[in-house]
C-alpha cells in the first residue's frame, strides 16, 4: 500500500471514529440498535462497520442496505455495492460486520472526507437468498466435500467479485434475464481452472424456447420450439489441461498441444484441452478403438476421462446435448442474430483469428476466462474450441414442441458447437457436423451435471 494513500485517507479515519451514524429500522421484526464505524488504518484503508441486530433468526434472514455520506452530501453509489464485502445479505446472526473500500467506492486515493458517515436500513432477504448457484468439485481429493456456493455467499463477497448487472461489462451487453449473478472472481483463482471444477446452475425446467435459427446456413435447420425437462449444472469453463491432468491417471496422458494451435501466453494448465480426433475417444470410450459414441447414451468406459471423473467425484457428469448447450450459451437471449454482429463485437467474449494472436492473423491459446462471460457467467462458450456434444446430428422438428431432444442414432454424424477460428460460425445457433471439422481442428469438451437426476444403470453400461 502506498504511504500517501494512508495519509490521505487517514483524515477520513478521524472523522469516521467520531462521526454519527444513522439507522433506518424497517417495519420488519429485526432492528439495528448499535453500529461502530472505524477505519483499519494504518494497515488498511478499508472502513470496518460493525452492527448489532435484535429479533433476528435463521427463519427470517434480513439484508442490510448501506448509504454513505460526507456530512449531508450523499456519496456516489455506482461503485459502492461492489466495494463492500461482508455481512449484508441473508443475515441471521445478532452481530455482523462488513468492510468498505473507500477508494474503490468513491474515487481516487486523493479523496478526503471529513464528515464521513453511513446509514443502514433493514429489509427481508429474498426468498431464494440461500439458493445454491455454483458447485465446486475437487478433482484431486475424492474426500474433499463439494462446496455449495449460495446466492448469499456471492452477494456478500465471500468468494470474490460478483457482477449483478450484465451491462457492467459494456453498453452493448444486454440480457432479458431479470436475475443476474455472475461470479467473476472465479477467474482469479488458478485452482478453479486446474485442480477443481466449477459448475453453474442453469434453471430451464419447463421453459419453452426457440432453438436454432434460419438466418444463415450454419444453423443446418430452421428454428424450433424446445422444452428441457430438467435443470442442470454446466461447467463455467471448458475442460482445461490442468483439470485433465488432475485425475492423475497415466492412461489419460494429457493431449499434446495440437500442432495447429500455438501457445500464447504459456499458462497451458489454464488453457482448454485441445484434443485430436483419436485422443478425444478417451473422453467416453477406450481410446484408439472403434467406439460408436454415444450409442449407449450415458454409458462410459471406466478408464475414460468421464469414467475417472465419475469415480473420483461420485457424480454422473456428462457431455451436454445441443439443446442444453445452446440454452446455456444464449444467456436468456433467443434472437437468431445473437453474436452475429448486431449484439456487439463477438471478440469481447470469444477468441478467433482476429484477436487471439499478436499478429492478428492466426489462432493462439489463452487461459480460460480471459474474456467476458455470458449472462449466466459462462466463459468461452464461443470461440476457443470446437466443443463435442452428447447427441449426434438430427433434423429439428419444426411442427411440434420437442421435449428434451436427444439427437440421432449411431449412424448419424457427431455434432459440435462453437468453433475455434472462424468468426462466421460464432453464433450460438450454429451447428457443426464432424465432416465439416478439419482434421487439424482443436476440439474440446464442456461438462454438465443434471439436477436431481440419476441415470438408470441400464443407460450407464453397454448392453
Amino acid at each position: 500500500m502506498k504511504t500517501g494513500t494512508m495519509i490521505k485517507v487517514a483524515a477520513v479515519a478521524a472523522a469516521i471514529l467520531n462521526s454519527p451514524f444513522s439507522i433506518f429500522n424497517s417495519l420488519h421484526a429485526a432492528t439495528i440498535n448499535q453500529v461502530i464505524v472505524r477505519q483499519q488504518w494504518p494497515w488498511s484503508t478499508d472502513v470496518k462497520v460493525e452492527y448489532q441486530l435484535e429479533d433476528v433468526d435463521a427463519a427470517h434472514p434480513v439484508d442490510i442496505a448501506v448509504t454513505a455520506y460526507n456530512g449531508d452530501t450523499p456519496l456516489p453509489t455506482a461503485n459502492l455495492a461492489s466495494a463492500i464485502k461482508g455481512d449484508l445479505y441473508g443475515v441471521t446472526e445478532e452481530f455482523g460486520e462488513f468492510y468498505i473500500d473507500p477508494i474503490a467506492a468513491f474515487g481516487s486515493e486523493r479523496i478526503a472526507m471529513t464528515k464521513f458517515k453511513v446509514k443502514l436500513a433493514v429489509s427481508d432477504s429474498a426468498a431464494n437468498i440461500n439458493e445454491v448457484i455454483y458447485k465446486v468439485f475437487s478433482l484431486t481429493n475424492a474426500n474433499e466435500a463439494v462446496v455449495d456456493v449460495t446466492r448469499r455467499d456471492l452477494l456478500n463477497g465471500t468468494y470474490g467479485s460478483v457482477v449483478t448487472n450484465y451491462a457492467a461489462f459494456g453498453e452493448d451487453f444486454a440480457t432479458p434475464l431479470s436475475d443476474v449473478v455472475i461470479w467473476t472472481g472465479v477467474t482469479n483463482n488458478v485452482k478453479y481452472k486446474t485442480s477443481h471444477l466449477v459448475m453453474r446452475k442453469i434453471t430451464c425446467k419447463g421453459v419453452q424456447w426457440m432453438m436454432g435459427g434460419d438466418t444463415v446456413q450454419t444453423e443446418l435447420a430452421p428454428a424450433c420450439q424446445v422444452v428441457l425437462t430438467n435443470n442442470f449444472w454446466i461447467s463455467v469453463f471448458p475442460v482445461t489441461i490442468g483439470q485433465w491432468d488432475s485425475l492423475n491417471d497415466s492412461w489419460l496422458a494429457t493431449p499434446s498441444l495440437h500442432p495447429s494451435v500455438g501457445v500464447y501466453p504459456v499458462e497451458t494448465n489454464e488453457c482448454a484441452v485441445a484434443c485430436s480426433s483419436i485422443v478425444v475417444l478417451r473422453i467416453q470410450g477406450s481410446g484408439g478403438t472403434s467406439y460408436p459414441w454415444p450409442t449407449y447414451r450415458h454409458y462410459v468406459v471406466g478408464t475414460s476421462f468421464l469414467g475417472r471423473l465419475r469415480q473420483k467425484t461420485r457424480y454422473d457428469f456428462e457431455l451436454p446435448t445441443e439443446a442444453q448447450w445452446e440454452f446455456a450459451a444464449r444467456g436468456g437471449n433467443y434472437g437468431c442474430d445473437l453474436y452475429s454482429g448486431a449484439n456487439g463485437d463477438v471478440r469481447k467474449i470469444a477468441w478467433d483469428t482476429r484477436n487471439s494472436s499478436p499478429s492478428g492473423n492466426s489462432y493462439c491459446r489463452h487461459p480460460v476466462g480471459s474474456l467476458c462471460p455470458n449472462a449466466y457467467g459462462l466463459y468461452d462458450m464461443l470461440g476457443t474450441l470446437t466443443e463435442y456434444m452428447l447427441n449426434r446430428y438430427y433434423e429439428y422438428d419444426t411442427e411440434n414442441v420437442t421435449y428434451e431432444p436427444e439427437g440421432g442414432d449411431a449412424t448419424a454424424s457427431l455434432m459440435y458447437r462453437s468453433y475455434t477460428m472462424f468468426h462466421s460460425y460464432q453464433r450460438v445457433g450454429a451447428r457443426i457436423l464432424a465432416s465439416d471439422v478439419s482434421s487439424n481442428a482443436a476440439r474440446g469438451i464442456r461438462l454438465i451435471l443434471p439436477e436431481n437426476l440419476v441415470y438408470p444403470d441400464s443407460e450407464k453400461r453397454a448392453p
